[in-house]
């Protein structure tokens, strides 16, 4: 079935896409922390407003991280479906 691998393909690109927004987010949040740690305090305030806004965004995260979840859910919930139609559930 062409289209049920299509749709399980573009789950696990979907999935990725967001997996790698998020490192990336994680990884720029981490760096901006770590870098104003050694800036003079002149430099260092600005990172730590940019910081914030990290953290505003934390959020928008989670709610990738919900969608992420329920993209990886998905086919196994369709499969299960399908065998329970395919099968006698009659007790």
């Amino acid at each position: 079935t062409n289209l049920s691998f299509t749709y399980t393909l573009f789950i696990l690109q979907t999935t990725y896409l967001m997996l790698l927004i998020e490192s990336t987010y994680l990884e720029i949040g981490f760096g901006l922390h770590v870098i104003s740690e050694i800036l003079p305090s002149e430099v260092k305030h600005k990172v730590v407003e940019i910081t914030n806004v990290f953290k505003e965004l934390q959020p928008v995260l989670k709610v990738f991280t919900t969608i992420r979840t329920i993209l990886l859910i998905l086919p196994i919930v369709r499969e299960l479906m399908e065998l329970m139609l395919r099968t006698d559930v009659s007790l």
